[in-house]
């Protein structure tokens, strides 16, 4: 029974694996030309495919992975189905480091994505810091506090909008809207080591989840300690948050309707819905970025506006449907 069990996990995982490549390979030959999946790796392609599209497509699909698994993990953790990643507040305090960082027109590369990062850690220990988050029951506050700290952030940033000049404006605004284009193969790979070690640490946190959507005295008696649970979730959503927003700001949509795809597909079996939000939510993000450079090349729409775009509609679809 064991073994049968554990060839249809490696089964389950192969599946999603081998669907994520093909997937991968495509946004890889699609762009402004074609370049065949057998010729990718061909030296002629080499700057094409490898240097400019690579980048963006490890990155959209850890994106896309990461957003969906926080997503789910918070929509489970506050039991709130409206729960996305940025519910919190961290891409307005990651906005406000971007703004600091082009007033002061820092162009060092670790400096200004460690201002950025700061800003979002600077977010993230305020909510800890006022929630008690420790404690039972912090859900409703724990979301008042993000409202709260996403209007001011948000009054902060127009305030500096208007003492801004119009060539910084725009790239803020770029900015905030998701743009990936800036990408480069140094911050993909920072994203994914980061990204991958708390979304597996989360992943691995099904048996758990299972536990707590029983209720908090069912969970608790059956040996879940709620505090580190609730720790665990909080601060492992909130570095990955932190992360994507430093490269990418904040990309909607995903980190609310993937999960729900993905409770649709596999159930509400945590074990199994959770990886199947990170690779659903990989490929979403992989396939909608790849229309944002090719639909209107050479022109290019930013990933944040078609996520909305697509997404808005499908997640008022879902609610019709009940959540």
């Amino acid at each position: 029974m064991q073994k049968s069990s554990t060839t249809s996990q490696i089964t389950f995982y192969l599946i999603n694996i081998a669907i994520s490549v093909v997937i991968i390979y495509a946004g890889l030959s699609f762009g402004g030309s074609f370049i065949s999946p057998f010729e990718i790796f061909n030296p002629d392609n080499n700057v094409v495919a490898l240097q400019i599209r690579l980048p963006r497509v490890l990155a959209g699909f850890m994106i896309g992975g990461g957003l969906s698994v926080v997503g789910m993990s918070f929509q489970t953790w506050f039991r709130n189905p409206l729960a996305d990643p940025f519910i919190l507040g961290v891409a307005g305090a990651a906005a406000v480091g971007v703004v600091v960082g082009m007033i002061f027109q820092i162009d060092s590369y670790y400096l200004s994505r460690m201002i950025v990062f700061t800003f979002s850690m600077i977010s993230i220990a305020l909510i800890f810091y006022i929630s008690g988050i420790h404690k039972r029951g912090q859900g409703i506050k724990l979301i008042l506090i993000g409202v709260g700290l996403n209007f001011f952030f948000t009054s902060v940033i127009t305030v500096l909008h208007i003492v801004m000049s119009d060539r910084f404006s725009k790239n803020i605004i770029l900015w905030y809207m998701g743009d990936t284009s800036s990408l480069q193969l140094r911050d993909s790979l920072v994203l994914s080591v980061f990204v991958m070690i708390c979304s597996i640490m989360l992943i691995r946190m099904g048996k758990q989840m299972n536990l707590y959507m029983l209720g908090d005295d069912i969970a608790e008696s059956s040996g879940l300690d709620l505090s580190r649970f609730s720790m665990k979730v909080f601060l492992l959503g909130s570095v990955i948050t932190a992360i994507l927003v430093t490269f990418c700001c904040s990309i909607g949509f995903i980190g609310i309707v993937v999960p729900h795809i993905a409770k649709i597909i596999t159930g509400y079996d945590f074990r199994r819905n959770m990886p199947v939000s990170f690779f659903a939510g990989g490929i979403a993000v992989v396939l909608i970025d790849t229309f944002c450079r090719t639909a209107f090349f050479p022109r290019e729409i930013p990933l944040g506006a078609v996520t909305a775009l697509v997404g808005a509609p499908f997640f008022i679809h879902i609610l019709r449907k009940g959540l």
